[in-house]
C-alpha cells in the first residue's frame, strides 16, 4: 500500500479540493498570520482575522450571538467575550494549527510548514509568560496581545487583571523544544492553582483565591504536566503532586456508585454531580500520562540507580481502569440511549441518574426531573442541559464520541464491544441526520463528524461511513470557505476567522480534509464515492432501479435532479437493514435565517430561546419509501418491512407491516410516516429465515421539513400494523 506522502501526491495530481483548500490556508497563514503588529513583531500565528482585509480587529470586536441549534433548544449559546482572543495569538487554542503544519511537512516533504511551526512555540515557550500568573499567556481566558505587545486578560485587555487569569484545559504536546519551560511549568502549576498543598483542592483559574472548582479535565491536564517534568528529570515533587491529586479526585468518588463528582463545589448540581466528558478525557489524559512515568529517565537513589516508575504508573491505570468500570455499569440504555433520549453527559453521583448542572431555574412547567426538556410532538423529552444532541456547537454526539473513541482504543478488552456498540450507534445518527443550516454552525460540528466516520470506517472496512463523510465535508466545503479568503469563517452565518478550540471554531476541519483526502486516496477508484442513480418521478415519488447489491448510492431528484438522497444498507443472511438521509437542498443567507430565527440582542447565558421558531424549506426528509421486493426462492415466505420513525432530537416509533411474496413474484410494499416525523431506518426480514429477497425498485417521496404538520394521515400499508 502506498504510504501517506505518496497517497497525497496522488491527490494534488488529481486537483483534490480538499488538498487545494488546506495547502492555501498552511500558506496563507505563514505569509498574513503572523504578529506583524506593535513595535515588537514575532513569528507567532494571530488567532482571529478579517477574512477580508488579513488583518486583526480593532474594537469593537464581532461577535456570535448563535441562532439556536433548533426550535426550542434549552440555554442561549455565544462565545463568551473573556474566553475570546481578541487581538492576538492563543498557542493552546492552536494546537491543529501546529499539527496541520507539521503534517503539512511530512506530507509534502517541505520542511518550511514544520520550521514555522517550531518558530512560533520556540518564541512564544521563551517569551510569552504572564508576570501577573506566573504562566504562559495563553487559554481559556489570557493571550499574547499582538498589538501590545504583551500578556493581557481577555476580558479587560489589561496585563495586570480580569477573569480567570490562567486556566490549562488542554493537552499541550510541545515542551520537548524547551524542557526549561516545562520545568517552569509544572512548578508554576502547583505554586498558583493548588490552593490547599495537602488535599490538592485548587481552582481552574489561577487568580481565584478559593478552590472548589476542580474539573477533572483540568487536574488530568496538570497530572499530565507533572508526569512529562517527573519523566524528564525525575523530580521526586513532580511524585508527590500527581499523587496528591489522584488522592483528591479519589476523595471526590461516592463511596456507593463510584462516580466522581466535577468539583467539590457547593451545591447539588456541582459536589452531587459528575461530568461524564470530563471524567473520560480525564482517563485518557492519565493513561497516556502514564507512559511519561514509566519512562522516566535514570535517577540515582542512594547506592542505586532506578530507571522508571511501574508503581506509580499501575496507580495512576487503575485510577483509570476505575473511571471506565464505573462508568460502564451503568446500563447502556440509560447513558447512551443515542437515537432515544440521547447521549446522558451529566448525572447524580448517589443514584446516577439525570439532573439538570442547575446553572438556570427549569421555566414554569417544565419537569426538573430530566433537566431542561422540551417536548417532541408526543410528548417525549427532547433536548436539555444534561443530554447531548447531535448537532449542537461544543456539546454534539460526535464531540462525545471521540472521548469514547479514545477510551476505546486504549480500555481493557472487557470494554472494547461497549465502547465500540457506542462508536456505531453513534456513526449511524450521522449517516442519516445532516445539521439543521438554517441555525448556526461551526467547523468543528463537521469536522468532529468526519472524524468519527473515519475511525468507524477503520474499524469496521465499511466504506459508506467513509463515504458520507466525504458528504460532510463537502457540506464543510460550502458552508465556511469561499473566493473570499482561504481562511474558514467562524460560522456558516458570520464572516470572520477565529480560531478557538474551546469555542468549536478550531481549524481541525482543515487537519481532517488532509486525512480524509488521503483516506480517499488510499482506495480504489471506483469505491472512492458513493455512485449516483438518477431518479424518475411518477405519481408523486421518485422511482429507481436500485438492486439490492450495492452498499450505497445517491439518489439524484428534484428539479434537473440536483438534490441527492443518501440510502446505504447493509446485508447479512438474516438481517438487512436500509438507511436514507435527510436531504439539504439549499443553503440560507444570513439574512434569510435572521428572518426565521432572529437574533439575541444580548448574551445571558440564562436565556431559553423560543420553541415557535418556523423551520425554512432548507432540509427534505423522507416521508414515504415504496419497495418492490421479488421473492428469488422456490417457496412463499411473508416478508416483514419495519420502518424506524426519527422527529427533530430523537428516533421516535415504528411503523411496520408485512405481506406474503409468492416464489418467483414481487410485491410493493409501501410506508408512510405519521405525525412529524420522517423514516431513517428500514428492516426487512422474513418469517422463514429466506435470504432470497431482491429489490427491484425502490421509491420514496420527501417533504420539505418546514412543511410538517402535526399530524397526517396514514397511509393504507401503515394501518394495517
Amino acid at each position: 500500500m502506498p504510504d501517506a506522502k505518496q497517497l497525497y501526491e496522488g491527490r494534488v495530481a488529481e486537483g483534490c479540493d480538499y488538498i487545494a483548500a488546506v495547502k492555501a490556508y498552511a500558506d496563507y497563514m505563514i505569509e498574513h498570520g503572523r504578529d506583524r503588529y506593535g513595535k515588537v513583531h514575532s513569528p507567532l500565528f494571530v488567532s482571529a482575522m478579517n477574512r477580508r482585509t488579513a488583518t486583526v480587529f480593532k474594537a469593537p470586536y464581532p461577535h456570535v450571538i448563535a441562532k439556536p441549534y433548533a426550535p426550542g433548544l434549552r440555554r442561549d449559546h455565544k462565545m463568551r467575550p473573556y474566553d475570546r482572543t481578541y487581538v492576538g495569538a492563543n498557542p493552546l487554542q492552536d494546537l491543529a494549527l501546529c499539527g496541520l503544519l507539521y503534517r503539512m511537512s511530512e506530507l509534502t516533504g517541505e520542511g518550511r510548514y514544520a520550521e514555522e511551526a517550531d518558530r512560533s512555540i520556540d518564541w512564544f515557550l521563551k517569551n510569552g509568560w504572564s508576570s501577573g500568573t506566573g504562566l504562559p499567556a495563553w487559554g481559556s481566558h489570557m493571550y499574547w496581545d499582538v498589538k501590545k505587545g504583551q500578556p493581557v486578560y481577555a476580558s479587560t485587555g489589561r496585563p495586570d487583571g480580569g477573569y480567570g487569569g490562567h486556566e490549562y484545559n488542554f493537552v499541550w504536546p510541545y515542551w520537548d523544544r524547551n524542557p526549561e519551560a516545562l520545568k517552569r511549568f509544572a512548578r508554576g502549576l502547583w505554586e498558583h492553582h493548588i490552593k490547599n498543598k495537602e488535599t490538592g483542592h485548587f481552582n481552574r483559574h489561577s487568580n481565584d483565591g478559593k478552590s472548589g472548582m476542580e474539573f477533572p479535565r483540568t487536574g488530568s491536564c496538570f497530572v499530565d504536566i507533572w508526569a512529562r517534568e517527573y519523566g524528564r528529570s525525575g523530580d521526586p515533587e513532580m511524585k508527590k503532586h500527581i499523587r496528591t491529586l489522584l488522592g483528591l479526585f479519589r476523595s471526590m468518588r461516592d463511596p456507593r456508585t463510584g462516580a466522581m463528582a466535577w468539583c467539590t463545589a457547593e451545591g447539588a448540581d456541582r459536589r452531587e454531580v459528575a461530568s461524564v466528558g470530563m471524567n473520560l478525557f480525564m482517563a485518557t489524559t492519565l493513561q497516556d500520562a502514564a507512559a511519561f512515568v514509566e519512562r522516566r529517565l535514570p535517577v540515582r537513589t542512594g547506592a542505586r540507580t532506578q530507571t522508571g516508575d511501574p508503581e506509580l504508573a499501575e496507580e495512576m491505570r487503575e485510577f483509570v481502569r476505575s473511571i471506565d468500570n464505573e462508568y460502564l455499569s451503568n446500563d447502556y440504555d440509560k447513558i447512551l440511549d443515542v437515537a432515544g433520549k440521547g447521549v446522558l453527559a451529566w448525572y447524580t453521583l448517589a443514584d446516577r441518574v439525570c439532573m439538570p448542572k442547575g446553572l438556570t431555574p427549569p421555566p414554569e412547567g417544565v419537569d426538573a426531573s430530566v433537566g431542561f426538556p422540551l417536548k417532541t410532538a408526543d410528548g417525549r423529552p427532547a433536548a436539555s442541559l444534561n443530554y447531548l444532541t447531535p448537532w449542537f456547537p461544543g456539546r454534539s454526539y460526535a464531540k462525545f464520541a471521540l472521548l469514547l473513541r479514545d477510551r476505546h482504543e486504549r480500555c481493557e478488552a472487557k470494554h472494547k464491544a461497549t465502547y465500540r456498540r457506542a462508536l456505531l450507534d453513534i456513526a449511524d445518527v450521522y449517516m442519516t441526520i445532516s445539521p439543521e443550516v438554517q441555525f448556526a454552525q461551526y467547523p468543528d460540528n463537521i469536522s468532529d463528524v468526519v472524524e468519527l466516520l473515519r475511525y468507524v470506517h477503520k474499524l469496521t472496512d465499511d466504506l459508506t461511513y467513509l463515504h458520507r463523510a466525504d458528504q460532510m465535508m463537502g457540506l464543510g466545503l460550502r458552508l465556511f470557505f469561499d473566493e473570499t479568503s482561504p481562511l474558514p469563517k467562524i460560522t456558516n452565518f458570520d464572516d470572520w476567522y477565529e480560531s478557538s478550540a474551546k469555542n468549536a471554531s478550531s481549524v481541525e476541519i482543515l487537519r481532517q480534509m488532509l486525512e480524509l483526502a488521503l483516506d480517499l486516496e488510499a482506495l480504489p477508484e471506483a469505491g472512492r464515492a458513493a455512485p449516483e442513480v438518477v431518479t424518475e418521478k411518477r405519481g408523486g415519488a421518485w422511482h429507481a432501479a436500485v438492486g439490492d447489491s450495492a452498499s450505497d448510492m445517491i439518489l439524484r431528484y428534484g428539479p434537473e435532479h440536483t438534490h441527492g438522497l443518501y440510502l446505504s444498507q447493509k446485508r447479512s443472511p438474516d438481517a438487512w437493514r436500509i438507511r436514507l438521509s435527510d436531504t439539504i437542498t439549499r443553503i440560507p443567507t444570513p439574512a434569510e435565517a435572521d428572518e426565521l430565527n432572529g437574533r439575541m440582542k444580548r448574551f445571558t447565558g440564562k436565556g431559553h430561546t423560543t420553541a415557535e421558531i418556523a423551520y425554512g424549506g432548507f432540509k427534505d426528509v423522507p416521508r414515504e419509501v415504496t419497495l418492490v421486493i421479488r421473492n428469488a426462492g422456490r417457496e412463499a415466505t411473508r416478508v416483514r418491512v419495519e420502518a424506524t420513525l426519527h422527529d427533530t432530537y430523537h428516533d421516535n416509533g415504528r411503523k411496520a407491516i408485512e405481506v406474503r411474496v409468492d416464489a418467483d413474484k414481487a410485491e410493493s410494499i409501501t410506508l408512510i410516516a405519521p405525525g412529524r416525523k420522517w423514516i431513517r431506518h428500514l428492516a426487512i426480514g422474513t418469517s422463514d429465515g429466506n435470504s432470497a429477497l431482491r429489490l427491484d425498485e425502490f421509491a420514496f417521496a420527501v417533504s420539505p421539513r418546514s412543511d410538517l404538520q402535526a399530524q397526517h394521515d396514514i397511509g393504507p400499508a401503515l394501518a394495517k400494523e
